[in-house]
């Protein structure tokens, strides 16, 4: 379905007329007990901030961006000995941006003095993100792979990776990220909650809305307190490697031969046509199958005719059936 913000006129986009099966189910429900707090400010005697002892060790895992670079640089400087980098590798650690990504993640470390190692979770990202995320599509939802990447891998496969390296030693450990978000621990419970950052431009809070509470009492996200420029010139500052690296783009999965998503999703996903209809049934135009339209933005490939008064102004899709 499709509305015009000035015209509130409707499009459809129906499956049965062409037959196309396509099972809508609802989306899996996952249990948040963490709450969203949206003001900046938190009363100290109600929260306060994760602080690792003297004797924890601090992960942070490093993707090459300026962002976990610098979340290592202060872990650094603030835990000295104590820190060590994490590089994941979640969809095909042979490509050239991945190596070119690992050695950007190397230097920083070298630079810094810390140690770091890869880690592959390709086959974990593959079955919990990319292959859910693909199903979703299939039955015409937008899903968000970030989600789900976070929820796994990041704080899933991985959180599960260091606890098992570090029942060696059974030594407490915190992970760092670079993450745009705050996690503190709420005094009257002792549950740790998933905040607000101070950037509110950069929030990353819905992306980490679906991790588990225990995962969240062992992060650190250092960003929480500065804006982006601020992380830029405190990367300058410290002349890290990658102080300079423009912000990665799109999903590590989609590579650059793809000019769109949609090309990328046309390899996995079959095309299932179908009529894009107004409210009372004309058919205006057809689309490619559900998936390829996104409810909230404009319809691909449709054009509607600008001369007649019936038609003008900007269609987006509202619904999908």
């Amino acid at each position: 379905m499709l509305y015009s913000n000035s015209l509130k006129k409707l499009l459809y986009f129906p499956l049965s007329r062409f037959g196309v099966s396509c099972r809508l189910t609802s989306p899996p429900k996952t249990a948040i007990k963490q709450r969203f707090i949206a003001t900046a400010e938190h009363s100290p005697t109600i929260y306060s901030e994760h602080e690792p002892s003297n004797e924890d060790h601090i992960y942070v895992a490093m993707s090459s961006g300026v962002d976990s670079s610098t979340t290592a640089a202060l872990m650094a400087q603030k835990y000295p000995g104590r820190v060590s980098g994490i590089f994941m590798n979640n969809w095909n650690s042979t490509s050239k941006c991945a190596e070119a990504d690992w050695n950007d993640v190397q230097r920083v470390a070298s630079f810094l003095g810390i140690p770091c190692r890869r880690v592959n979770f390709e086959k974990d990202y593959w079955l919990e993100v990319f292959e859910p995320m693909l199903e979703g599509y299939r039955n015409g939802y937008t899903p968000n792979p970030d989600v789900g990447c976070n929820r796994h891998i990041k704080f899933g496969a991985l959180f599960e990776f260091l606890k098992q390296q570090t029942k060696k030693n059974n030594k407490n450990w915190w992970l760092a990220t670079g993450h745009y978000a705050k996690v503190l621990k709420h005094n009257p419970t002792g549950v740790s909650h998933l905040l607000r950052p101070v950037d509110m431009n950069k929030d990353q809070s819905y992306y980490l809305s679906t991790v588990d509470p225990i995962a969240l009492a062992k992060l650190l996200f250092p960003m929480a307190q500065y804006t982006k420029p601020e992380i830029r010139t405190i990367a300058a500052k410290f002349q890290l490697p990658t102080a300079f690296k423009p912000d990665s783009q799109g999903l590590c999965f989609v590579s650059n031969e793809h000019n769109h998503f949609k090309d990328f999703l046309a390899e996995y996903i079959q095309s299932k046509p179908g009529d894009i209809i107004l409210q009372d049934g004309t058919v205006v135009g057809t689309h490619q199958g559900l998936w390829t339209a996104t409810v909230g933005q404009k319809p691909p490939g449709l054009s509607m005719p600008q001369g007649n008064p019936k038609y003008k102004g900007s269609w987006f899709v509202c619904d999908k059936i």
